[in-house]
């Protein structure tokens, strides 16, 4: 469903649908994230939705990386996605402001961090493994919704080229439109 956490998994769209939309078990989305959008544009590819494939995948085919054209409020939607609040949960998120962790009773993190044992720890993955962080991230935000989280701190302190990118992208996504962005 627009502006929710994507269904990456069957309970995902039973639950967002109903146990009586029909669902085509094909097991749990291993890439986590949905696909990479190109547009041809002013006679270049350009990438309007970052997805599963980093623009680095496109060098071989294209002759360069595609650049992000990033959605800025004026513009009708290219894509799904482009939404500005998308893939969010109920919870209002805290992107990565350390002063503000206190506010926070939920913390997205990685494995590799110690985070302050008081907080309900929700783990993404490694660090290590960007792909295992894009196939928890979707489950993540729910597990906020069915815990019934009010605000979570996000740990935004990871690289931001590769699938990286579009983890913080989705990151950024599902916290914006409740006043906590920063440039993360």
């Amino acid at each position: 469903l627009s502006g929710r956490p994507s269904a990456t998994r069957v309970e995902h769209v039973e639950e967002d649908f109903g146990l009586d939309f029909p669902v085509l078990d094909g097991g749990t989305c291993s890439r986590g994230v949905e696909s990479t959008i190109l547009l041809f544009r002013d006679s270049e590819w350009v990438i309007v939705r970052l997805g599963a494939l980093a623009s680095e995948a496109f060098e071989p085919l294209l002759g360069y990386q595609p650049r992000f054209m990033q959605k800025t409020q004026d513009i009708q939607p290219l894509c799904p996605g482009q939404l500005f609040r998308h893939y969010a949960p109920h919870a209002h998120l805290i992107l990565g402001d350390l002063k503000r962790l206190e506010e926070a009773s939920f913390i997205l993190g990685f494995n590799e961090r110690t985070y302050p044992f008081q907080k309900r720890i929700i783990r993404l993955g490694s660090l290590l493994k960007p792909e295992e962080v894009a196939e928890n991230l979707y489950q993540a935000l729910r597990q906020l919704d069915q815990e019934k989280a009010k605000i979570a701190w996000v740990d935004m302190d990871f690289p931001r080229q590769g699938l990286w990118q579009t983890i913080a992208e989705r990151l950024q996504r599902a916290g914006e439109g409740s006043g906590n962005l920063e440039n993360c």
